[in-house]
């Protein structure tokens, strides 16, 4: 369909006595768009050859089109055309293992579950609120400090104005960071992306360990807002 429309234009040009000099750059640049990755990879040693001069393309660009075309078509016949390779075919697989996961925490991912904690109280609310998570019902608090709710008061908070500071060791410098060596070897896409998802994955084991304290946090209160 791609190479009829550059015909029928080109009969245009032809019709009005017009010519076009920049064809062959237009086409490479139509197929580096092409998200096959075996289809630029066979496209690409064509146009090297064509632009250090070791085989170059008639300008028309028919001939370029014919090559390219049956390629194509050889592609088709053989199945392969737009088939994933194996780093995309992993990437596929990830992304429906994170969908399905989501899926059956109700459709949210954990940072859209943790956004409702950075939402302040509007004026006249209450600075307390009672969530379920995971089934468990939890006590927050709007902590200014912290700027999100949280499971301790605001009286309470570690980070309240004038609280003494911590004393530091008695040693006056602070240790030397040690220098972290830098990879020599670059990781694979796959691999990359795999190390993407076991990261988030463990942050959501600490999210779900901070809910764990806060719960624990909520309970205690409780418990002494009882007492008193």
């Amino acid at each position: 369909m791609f190479h009829q429309y550059v015909k029928e234009q080109l009969k245009e040009l032809e019709a009005a006595n017009e010519t076009t000099t920049d064809l062959l750059v237009n086409l490479f640049a139509a197929y580096r768009e092409i998200p096959d990755k075996q289809f630029k990879g066979y496209v690409q040693p064509i146009q090297d050859q064509h632009y250090n001069g070791r085989q170059t393309q008639n300008p028309n660009g028919l001939t370029l089109m014919t090559i390219i075309e049956n390629y194509y078509k050889g592609m088709i016949k053989d199945g392969i055309w737009m088939k994933p390779d194996p780093d995309q075919e992993t990437i596929i697989a990830l992304k429906a293992q994170i969908e399905t996961k989501q899926r059956r925490k109700g459709g949210k991912n954990p940072q859209q579950q943790q956004d409702w904690k950075l939402t302040p109280p509007k004026p006249g609310e209450p600075t307390k609120k009672v969530v379920m998570i995971n089934g468990k019902r939890l006590t927050y608090y709007w902590c200014p400090h912290h700027k999100r709710w949280t499971a301790h008061k605001s009286k309470d908070c570690r980070l309240k104005p004038n609280q003494p500071e911590p004393k530091q060791e008695n040693s006056p410098t602070l240790a030397k960071k040690t220098p972290v060596k830098k990879k020599e070897k670059k990781q694979g896409l796959a691999l990359r992306v795999m190390n993407a998802i076991l990261d988030d994955s463990d942050k959501e084991g600490e999210e779900q360990e901070e809910d764990d304290y806060e719960s624990d946090a909520s309970s205690n209160n409780e418990q002494q807002s009882d007492s008193e």
